[in-house]
């Protein structure tokens, strides 16, 4: 069943499930976005020659997207000429945190979590990736866990696990249940991965995310279902707006 699991999982469509996907793409934007995500990516000022090899594209191409990102704000050009996200990027970072609402509904019942002794994930669908708005672990001061991890294959993600199931039917069982358990396997390539496995269910209506703990007692961990499908609906419940949060907006400071 681990095994099929990961097979299934491995088929992540890119984006959230029950999303529906563009029948003609616009190419320049995707390139665009592409090279975007690469820049944010990297562990810091990267050359618009790495830039190209690392998205197999012309670099001439790369060189034209880099500057018209830069003249947006969303790309800077460092004095030995290479590149790291501008400022406008932290713009909508924080417009989209704060417009989903996603972290702001979340954090306090990761405090919950992180008192009971779990440690904590909050992550999203990236294509075959999972990307981790939060991962801390109880001992750790919160602010430690917000996108202090790397991106993580969905294969091997209790996380990417429960959100395939929403779209793949050979997960059924786990979208039946509500939740998934997966045991990455020993790999040198993942050295973040959670020994002994995570349990994950997912978070929103529509589903957005999906919230992961690490159980302490690995060998039964159904036991904690209960207690993670209550943490995944608080989170759901804090998310839909009242009828009076939705029509008031609150005040700059």
């Amino acid at each position: 069943m681990q095994a099929r699991r990961y097979e299934a999982a491995s088929r992540a469509p890119a984006g959230m499930p029950g999303r529906p996907v563009t029948a003609q793409p616009n190419q320049s934007l995707g390139h665009g976005l592409e090279v975007l995500h690469v820049l944010c990516g990297a562990e810091g000022p990267i050359g618009s020659r790495e830039l190209a090899r690392r998205l197999g594209m012309e670099h001439t191409r790369v060189n034209r997207l880099l500057g018209t990102m830069a003249t947006l704000g969303l790309a800077e050009r460092t004095v030995d000429r290479r590149y790291r996200p501008g400022p406008a990027v932290h713009v909508l970072a924080a417009s989209g945190l704060r417009s989903s609402g996603l972290l702001q509904a979340a954090l306090p019942v990761i405090r919950e979590l992180h008192a009971e002794g779990f440690s904590v994930a909050l992550g999203v669908l990236w294509r075959d990736q999972v990307c981790y708005l939060y991962h801390g672990k109880p001992n750790q001061p919160l602010e430690r866990g917000l996108a202090g991890h790397q991106l993580f294959p969905a294969a091997w993600s209790s996380i990417g696990t429960i959100l395939c199931a929403q779209d793949d039917p050979a997960l059924a069982t786990e979208k039946t249940q509500g939740w998934a358990w997966v045991v990455p396997p020993r790999n040198p390539d993942l050295p973040n991965a959670p020994l002994g496995g995570s349990m994950a269910a997912p978070v929103g209506s529509p589903i957005v995310a999906a919230l992961a703990i690490i159980p302490t007692d690995k060998s039964n961990p159904a036991q904690y279902a209960a207690r993670l499908l209550q943490a995944a609906a608080a989170i759901t419940a804090a998310l839909i707006p009242t009828p009076r949060s939705a029509s008031t907006s609150a005040k700059p400071t």
